[in-house]
């Protein structure tokens, strides 16, 4: 069952600028807040706007969604913004988040950004188009994925797979994170990785316009260059880090 806690309108009296199309756009805003029974993963998908998630002790779920659409006239803006329909409901063992915007024009602007608490413990699968994902305090997998947007991540236990095509990346793991697999790729961005404590494995590191370092001691097989095959210390996690445009560094 999904308990909604409080629904805000805000509109924007006045134009603003639509920097993908250069045309004066009106803008209504509708914040809705969101609660679930915990579960063991989170998932959210949006096409326009940024996702942050936190970990925290509760047993709750909670989730606020920030909709705002841009439209020709206020009239249409109030009007369509109330016709995005954010879903937050339970299937399985999985808590999803997602976006529905059918009875809105094609041409009118909607993003919708996530904002949400889940238990530390939860998986997490977050994909956004046009947005950045960023995640804080969790200690379950987590995979993102986003096209226009940086992906940060503070993970205290899990494995980490993300990738964007125009924007950064940053991994922070916690220093005792028994994390084993981290992948992390992107094309137009920098890659940064401060890896746990205990992590050993298999290395592999690539840049096609940029430098690699490492501030970890690495048994490289061949040369340091563009293209890194190495091993950290012993064990068996792999880490696999790539952009084409950006620089990759290891702490």
């Amino acid at each position: 069952m999904v308990l909604v806690l409080a629904v805000a309108v805000v509109v924007m009296g006045g134009c603003v600028v639509n920097c993908c199309c250069n045309k004066s756009k009106f803008k209504a805003v509708n914040v809705l807040n969101f609660a679930e029974e915990q579960a063991k993963f989170f998932a959210a998908s949006t096409e326009n706007g940024a996702i942050e998630v936190t970990g925290y002790s509760e047993g709750v779920c909670k989730l606020t969604a920030e909709v705002e659409v841009r439209a020709a006239d206020q009239a249409k803006a109030d009007e369509y913004v109330h016709k995005v329909v954010v879903r937050f409901e339970r299937d399985g063992d999985t808590v999803k988040a997602s976006v529905d915007r059918h009875e809105v024009p094609k041409d009118v602007y909607v993003s919708v950004k996530f904002n949400a608490a889940v238990q530390a413990a939860t998986g997490l699968e977050l994909s956004s188009v046009n947005g950045s994902i960023s995640t804080q305090g969790i200690a379950g997998a987590v995979r993102a994925t986003t096209v226009n947007g940086s992906i940060t991540t503070d993970v205290q236990a899990g494995d980490v797979k993300v990738s964007t095509v125009n924007g950064s990346i940053k991994l922070h793991f916690a220093k005792d994170s028994k994390a084993s697999s981290i992948d992390g790729h992107t094309v137009n961005g920098s890659a940064f990785v401060n890896l746990p404590d205990g992590f050993g494995g298999s290395a592999k590191l690539n840049t096609v316009n940029g430098s690699i370092h490492s501030d970890v001691e690495l048994t490289v097989k061949g040369k340091l260059g563009k293209s890194v095959d190495a091993k950290i210390g012993t064990g068996t996690g792999r880490l696999d880090i790539s952009t084409v445009n950006g620089s990759v560094r290891l702490e």
